[in-house]
This record gives structure tokens, C-alpha cells and sequence, in this order.
């Protein structure tokens, strides 16, 4: 497929109605004369009349391929915003197929994947012997594969990508097929997780070519910016406590580790659960099997970490596997249980590239903050993430140490000012327990663009898949509507909450709610007190 910088290059690409271009632009915007890259765009087209143009997507990430992600899924999309959109998704540099590629492994791939055979726990963050080698590795092998001028390490900076969109934007505006658009030289844009960086770049960068915008899962901006999420985990361990909720109200035909009586005691079965991995005993009295005692309630707080993720989908897996290791551990079969968590981490990309996507753009986005940082540094960070979360403090600490080798730098970054009067006010959508973008940042996100306003969805989950807000964004990009007061979706749709429930009350008014974020607490402060962090 030829590289274009016009419309007209868009040739059928999938029997599902898509289709696609490799879209042309200087490879660095400041030497536009220079080295070209190529974005790819997977376009699906309005199937009602007249259009209203152009609908550009991206899933999240950092490091996901929109177009692996969109394919199939242009019905969908057109559901949430309208038929008579084209929705446009797209990779960012160096990711999925954008050339050039981002890919470290193609010289040493043994030697960068050996980031994940390295032991984890409490206790390992701090032991350099591992995570600075590792860390070093990946960043030499990267620095020399994709670090060069003319390759991708150094244009993978978010900024470098709303660039590319302001440039796709011109494009689709002059074409013939923008001809009767209203306000074609407005971006419309839904952005998920990280897509919520890409839209606040761009609507910071160019706030009189916003158009119809949702953001949805909000980031942080500044935070990303400067490469510290310090409020990221504030919700998780909420958002954990309502699996016991959503659990006894499934009954035991659709939850695997029902307790009849209440909530409260399946959470007891959990707390039994970590009885048996407790690592402070297991190093105090220097068990032989400390090491492996501490993997396990490692990978088991990152299973549970990853089920938050998406609770309607994965909530009933997570209930087998804590049934699974329930068992297991009254048999004292630990190896079984080493077993059961071998499988429960994400699912595999359907692009395998390698893990410097999220490293490109997360660690030049915030200008190389995390490079060379000390262990003193380090374990000042982990401190605060693990007073926030007991759940997610030690998994997500490795998103802020898989910087600490990366020596490329980025030629484009935009440090601010964040916010400003846009041409189109903003939608920020937010869920009331989000396991990584608290409520807070879409909170913040109004405060930052003049007129924007925040939809609440009162589910646990990151990204909102709710039928009240996929009606409110439809409406928005319909008609411009924006929610007012009516901004709060409460959660209590038939049917449609994890394990296939209805609430039957607001999770905040329930007592054995209440009770369980109680109990989460104080695991947290015992977790961090027992940890030295001198």
C-alpha cells in the first residue's frame, strides 16, 4: 500500500466493510523535508446520509495498536456516536504497523524478554542485582535498534502523535469527501486510558480545532507529563471490594466463590487466602519457600489488579481462581497454586512487537524523569502507591521502573500549559471505581478546559461500558448535547453488572460494602508497616 497524504488512497482492507491507508508525514514535524513515517488508518465508513465526517479513535495504552483493536468493531463504534460518522482508528508511532517500528526484539529478542522471568514480591523492587540490569538491558538493546534519527525510539512521544492527527485533520478537510461536513476542520475524537493523553496533547496544542471530544477514563495530564501518577491507585482497592458485592448477589450458579451468608464472608475466604501467603512470615522465619510464598501473592494481587480492569468480563474467572487456590492451599499443594496464576494474567496483543511500545511513549513523554533514577527515589514512589492501594501498590510501581534504563529521548514533548477555551467544550466520562484513572482526573479534566463537562458512571471497571453513557455520547456527538445536571449514570441497569446482575441498591448506601473497604484499609497499613522503606 502506497504511503499518501490524501484521502483517496483509502482501499478496501477487511470484508467487514473497513477499510485503510498508510497516511504520510515527516517523520519529525520540526524538519518536515526530512525522514518520512507512516500511520496507519483503518477507516470505517458512515452507512447513513449525510455524513457528519470524521470520528478519529484510540483505544488506550500506551503501547496498544487501534487498528488491531478497531477491526470488527466499526459497527460498534457507530452505535456510540452514529451512523452517519466515519470512524477513523489509528497507531501511533512505532506501534502495531506505523513505520518505521518501535521494535527492539528484532535483534535480541531472548534478551529483552527476559524482563519477565525475573522474580517478583515485596522484597524485589529493591534488590538491584535484577530490576537495574534488566532495566539496563532493555534500554541498551532499544537505544541501539530504534534510537537513531531516522528511527522510531526518538518520535513516540505523545505530543509527536497529536501532531500526526492536527496533520491527518488538514488532510480530510481538503478532501472532496469533507466538501458538505460542517465544521470539518474540527477534530472529532473518542480517546480511552492513554487516549485521553493524545486528546488532552491535542486539545492543549490546538484548542480552536477541537471538535465533538470524549475522553473516557481519564489520565492525569500533568501527572502524565511529569512521569509520577500520584492519585492513580486511589480508587482500586474500592473498586476491588465490590467483587464481593456483585458475588453474593450472583449466587452461587454464576459466582465460583459464593459464600451464602453475606459479602462479608467471602471476604473472609479471601483474607484466609492471604493468611497462607503471608510473606512477612514466611521471611522472618526464613522459610525455604519464602521466595515462592512471595511470587504467589504477587501474581495473585496482579490477577485481581487485571480483573479490575473489566469486571463484567473477567469477575467470574477471578472467582474460579480464588476457589482454585482456596483448594490448593488447603492441600498445601503450592506448586498447584503457582499453577492456577500461571494463566491469569491479560490476554496476549494480536500484535506481538515487543514491550518498548508502552516504554517509547511513557518514558519520553515525561521528558526521561524515571532515567537513572536512585533506589532511594524509587522506594520514596513505591511508598506512596502502596499507602493508596493494597491490591495495586507493588503491581503498578513497574509501569514508573520500566523507565529507569530508557536513554532515548524524545525531539517532541508539550510540557503545558495543560487546558484552555476550546472550540468544542470536552466530554470527560468517568467511573465511580476506576482500577488506574480515579474519578478525580475527569474531575480535574473540567477544571483545565474551560466549559468541558464530567458524565459519572457508578460502576466499578476502567472505561465505562454502560448503556446510560453510550446514549450520552451519542447524544453529545448527535446533536452537541452535553449531560448538565444530568450527569450521573447510576449503575443499576438490568442485567448488566459483573456476573450478569442487577444492583439493587447504590454500592455506596451498602453496609457490607462499607465494611469490606474497612478491611482492605487496614491490610493496606499492615502491608506498609511492615515494609522498610528507610
Amino acid at each position: 500500500m502506497h504511503p499518501s497524504t490524501s484521502f483517496a488512497a483509502f482501499k478496501p482492507c477487511h470484508t467487514d466493510g473497513h477499510d485503510c491507508m498508510m497516511f504520510d508525514v515527516p517523520l519529525n514535524h520540526n524538519k518536515p523535508d526530512g525522514y518520512r513515517a507512516y500511520v496507519p488508518l483503518l477507516r470505517f465508513k458512515s452507512t447513513a446520509a449525510p455524513t457528519k465526517g470524521m470520528v478519529l479513535l484510540n483505544p488506550g495504552g500506551p503501547g496498544k495498536s487501534g487498528v488491531d483493536w478497531f477491526t470488527g468493531m466499526g459497527k460498534e463504534m457507530q452505535r456510540r456516536v452514529g451512523e452517519n460518522y466515519d470512524i477513523v482508528a489509528f497507531d501511533p508511532r512505532g506501534i502495531g504497523y506505523s513505520i518505521p517500528s518501535a521494535n527492539c526484539n528484532q535483534t535480541d529478542p531472548n534478551a529483552v524478554g527476559r524482563r519477565y522471568e525475573l522474580p517478583h514480591g515485596p522484597l524485589v523492587p529493591f534488590d538491584n542485582r535484577y530490576i537495574r540490569e534488566s532495566t539496563a538491558l532493555i534500554g541498551e538493546v532499544c537505544q541501539s535498534v530504534i534510537g537513531g534519527e531516522d528511527q522510531a525510539g526518538q518520535h513516540m512521544s505523545t505530543a509527536t502523535v497529536a501532531h500526526d492527527l492536527h496533520s491527518i485533520l488538514e488532510a480530510y478537510a481538503a478532501s472532496p469527501e469533507a466538501a458538505n461536513v460542517e465544521n470539518a476542520a474540527l477534530l472529532n475524537y473518542i480517546g480511552y486510558s492513554y487516549g485521553t493523553v493524545i486528546g488532552q496533547n491535542f486539545a492543549s496544542m490546538y484548542p480552536d480545532r477541537v471538535g465533538r471530544m470524549v475522553l473516557d477514563g481519564v489520565v492525569d495530564i500533568e501527572d502524565s507529563a511529569v512521569g509520577l501518577p500520584l492519585r492513580a491507585l486511589v480508587s482500586t482497592d474500592d473498586a476491588f471490594a465490590t467483587f464481593f458485592i456483585y458475588c453474593h448477589l450472583a449466587g452461587p450458579d454464576k459466582c465460583a466463590f459464593y459464600t451464602d451468608s453475606n459479602p462479608g464472608d467471602i471476604f473472609l475466604r479471601f483474607e484466609w487466602i492471604l493468611s497462607r501467603l503471608d510473606t512477612n512470615i514466611a521471611n522472618a522465619l526464613d522459610w525455604a519457600n519464602a521466595t515462592e510464598i512471595e511470587n504467589d501473592l504477587y501474581m495473585l494481587k496482579r490477577s485481581i489488579f487485571d480483573a479490575l480492569y473489566s469486571p463484567k468480563a473477567l469477575f467470574p474467572g477471578l472467582a474460579t481462581l480464588l476457589l482454585d487456590m482456596e483448594t490448593h492451599l488447603k492441600a498445601h499443594n503450592l506448586s498447584a497454586v503457582a499453577q492456577d496464576l500461571s494463566g491469569a494474567g491479560r490476554p496476549p496483543r494480536v500484535i506481538q512487537g515487543d514491550d518498548s511500545w508502552m516504554s517509547g511513549v511513557t518514558c519520553t513523554d515525561n521528558s526521561n524523569t524515571a532515567y537513572n533514577v536512585t533506589d532511594q527515589e524509587f522506594i520514596q514512589y513505591m511508598n506512596l502507591l502502596m499507602q493508596q492501594s493494597y491490591i495495586g501498590g507493588e503491581v503498578y510501581v513497574a509501569n514508573w521502573y520500566q523507565c529507569v534504563g530508557w536513554s532515548i529521548k524524545a525531539v517532541e514533548t508539550f510540557t503545558g500549559a495543560w487546558g484552555g477555551k476550546t472550540a468544542t467544550p470536552i466530554l470527560f466520562i468517568g467511573n465511580s471505581w476506576d482500577v488506574i484513572t480515579p474519578l478525580m482526573n475527569a474531575l480535574k479534566g473540567t477544571t483545565l478546559f474551560s466549559k468541558s463537562e464530567v458524565l459519572i458512571v457508578n460502576e466499578p471497571g476502567h472505561c465505562t461500558a454502560n448503556k446510560c453513557s453510550e446514549a450520552k455520547t451519542r447524544a453529545y456527538f448527535q446533536e452537541g448535547t452535553m449531560p448538565g445536571a444530568d450527569n450521573f449514570c447510576v449503575g443499576l441497569e438490568e442485567g448488566n453488572g459483573p456476573f450478569d446482575t442487577t444492583l439493587t441498591m447504590r454500592m455506596e448506601d451498602n453496609g457490607a460494602y462499607r465494611s469490606i473497604l474497612g478491611r482492605l484499609r487496614a491490610l493496606r497499613l499492615k502491608t506498609y508497616r511492615a515494609l522498610d522503606f528507610s
